[in-house]
């Protein structure tokens, strides 16, 4: 999997960053198509899509 993970999205989630996320592509061995298929694959299993409202885990006690 990418090293884009579910964390990634939630820390730019929770400082409030709900915008543009870049797909860059550099493999020379795969084409431009399968690369941005294979990318944006990737990013949609991890995308936030529903807002979960008010925080509900608590951690550090």
């Amino acid at each position: 999997m990418s090293s884009l993970t579910f964390y990634t999205i939630s820390a730019l989630r929770t400082y409030g960053y709900g915008y543009v996320i870049s797909i860059e592509h550099h493999d020379s061995f795969m084409s431009v198509a399968e690369g941005l298929n294979q990318a944006v694959r990737n990013l949609k299993r991890v995308n936030i899509e529903e807002n979960a409202g008010d925080m509900w885990l608590v951690t550090g006690f």
